[in-house]
C-alpha cells in the first residue's frame, strides 16, 4: 500500500490532539483500526477521513461515554456515525451529572446548617427549640445506651443493613425512645435521606417543634428528668440522642444532642 496518501500516527496525534498512548489504546479496544499496520516496521497509518472518528471518540470523552459503547453509535464496521444518537445519551448522561451535583449542593448545605446549629447549641446556655421537619430513621430493638461496648458495632450493621434495601443514610444516629403510656419503644436509628427501597423498620418521626439541650455524655434514659416539664403536659414523647456535630469536633470529646418532641 501506498503510504504517502496515509496519516503516520504521530501525524494523527498532532493533528487531532489525541495522545498517541491513546490512538494504540483505541486501536486496542476495536473502535480505531489503522487503515494499514506495515508488516516490516508495524508502524500504524490512518485515512484523513479517520480524523473525523478520532474526533467522535474525543467527544465521548468530554460527555463521560464509556468508549466501549462506542460501537453503539456507529453503523456499518464503524463506516457511519450516529452522531444524534450519540449526543443524546450524551445529554442524558450530562442531566444526570447534573442532578448529582444539585444533590451534593443541597446535601453540603444541609450539613452546614447542621454544623452551625452544633455549635449553637454548644455554646447555649439553656435549652433550645427548633422546628424539626418530618423524618424518616432506619430502626432496630435496643437495650442499652450510647456508651455501651457493642453500640457502635450494631449501628454500623444497621447502617449496612439500610444500604443493602435501597436506602440512602442521613447524617442523624444514635438512640431513639418512644414514651406513650406508661410504656417506653427503644431503638437505635439511622436517618434515612432519600431511597426508593421499603421496610417494615422504616419509623417516621412528624415535622414538629422539638426541645434540644447539648450533654456530655450518653444519658438518653434521664430524659423524663431532663425534660419534666414537657413530660408533665404529655406522657407521649418522641426522645433523640445523638452525636452533635459542630465546627470543630472532637472525636476524643463527644458531644450528644438530646432532642424531645414538644406536641
Amino acid at each position: 500500500m501506498q503510504t504517502k496518501k496515509l496519516l503516520t500516527i504521530g501525524e494523527i496525534s498532532k493533528i487531532s490532539g489525541a495522545h498517541i498512548k491513546s490512538l494504540r489504546y483505541y486501536d486496542k479496544i476495536g473502535i480505531l483500526k489503522p487503515a494499514y499496520v506495515d508488516p516490516a516496521t508495524s508502524y500504524r497509518y490512518y485515512t484523513w477521513q479517520q480524523l473525523v472518528i478520532v474526533d467522535t471518540i474525543q467527544m465521548c470523552v468530554e460527555l463521560d461515554i464509556p468508549l466501549r459503547q462506542f460501537d453503539e453509535f456507529t453503523e456499518n464496521g464503524g463506516q457511519k456515525i450516529c452522531y444524534a444518537k450519540l449526543l443524546e445519551h450524551g445529554k442524558a448522561l450530562a442531566e444526570k451529572k447534573i442532578h448529582t451535583i444539585r444533590e451534593s449542593l443541597r446535601l453540603i448545605e444541609a450539613y452546614r446548617e447542621e454544623l452551625k446549629f452544633g455549635e449553637d447549641l454548644k455554646k447555649a446556655r439553656k435549652n433550645v427549640i427548633r422546628n424539626i421537619p418530618k423524618k424518616r430513621y432506619y430502626v432496630k430493638r435496643f437495650e442499652g445506651a450510647a456508651n455501651h461496648s457493642d453500640h457502635y458495632s450494631m449501628l454500623s450493621n444497621l447502617y449496612l443493613e439500610a444500604t443493602a434495601k435501597g436506602l440512602e443514610p442521613g447524617y442523624e444516629f444514635g438512640l431513639l425512645y418512644i414514651y406513650e403510656n406508661d410504656s417506653i419503644n427503644r431503638y437505635q436509628a439511622i436517618e434515612i435521606e432519600y431511597g426508593k427501597g421499603q421496610s417494615k423498620q422504616l419509623l417516621t418521626v412528624p415535622a414538629g417543634e422539638f426541645m434540644s439541650k447539648c450533654i456530655q455524655q450518653s444519658k438518653i434514659e434521664a430524659a423524663t428528668t431532663e425534660f419534666a416539664e414537657l413530660f408533665a403536659r404529655n406522657s407521649k414523647r418522641i426522645i433523640l440522642e445523638t452525636e452533635l456535630f459542630s465546627e470543630d469536633y472532637n472525636i476524643l470529646e463527644p458531644r450528644f444532642e438530646l432532642r424531645c418532641s414538644m406536641s
